[in-house]
């Protein structure tokens, strides 16, 4: 469903223990529509808006807190009680207008030590903040920046690779 208006959606139901229901859906209208970049990064129906509408939660995504589609569709997302299934944390159902729905039952946060980043996944966050760095990193050398990285123990002069940053 990437890059789209989220026209073809029908509704977002989200399913997850009260604590997060109190914190993200029950009167927080900056979870929705958040006013600064800290406030979307926490914001779970801004950020959730934000992957179905783009395909995936980047730096660029969370910074553009003024994306309509991406508020348009936060507004309409519904928090519910969490239907206890086993290993989930949580759950996100979409309806399509056509009638077509998906489930998708949420374990342990990407990027936990239980559900740890793949090289690749690293390397793409790796490159995601390297454009977006005060000072970027230009795309031809993301890459040999984050080989340089991986192989860090194997660097005799991490000095090199501080002067390549700078």
């Amino acid at each position: 469903m990437s890059e789209q208006d989220g026209g073809q959606i029908a509704s977002v139901g989200v399913s997850t223990d009260a604590a997060t229901l109190a914190d993200q859906f029950a009167s927080a209208p900056h979870k929705r529509r958040p006013t600064h970049i800290v406030e979307a990064q926490f914001a779970l129906p801004f950020l959730i808006a934000a992957a179905l509408i783009h395909g995936r939660v980047g730096i660029n995504e969370v910074a553009n807190i003024g994306d309509t589609a991406v508020l348009d569709l936060a507004a309409r997302i519904e928090g519910q009680a969490m239907d206890k299934t086993a290993g989930a944390v949580a759950g996100i159902t979409v309806t399509l207008r056509d009638g077509r729905s998906a489930t998708v039952k949420v374990g342990k946060p990407l990027g936990s030590p239980e559900n740890r980043l793949s090289i690749a996944q690293l390397q793409a966050k790796f490159a995601d903040c390297a454009r977006n760095a005060v000072r970027p990193i230009a795309d031809d050398a993301i890459a040999s920046v984050a080989a340089d990285i991986l192989a860090l123990d194997d660097v005799a002069d991490v000095g090199v690779l501080a002067d390549r940053l700078t």
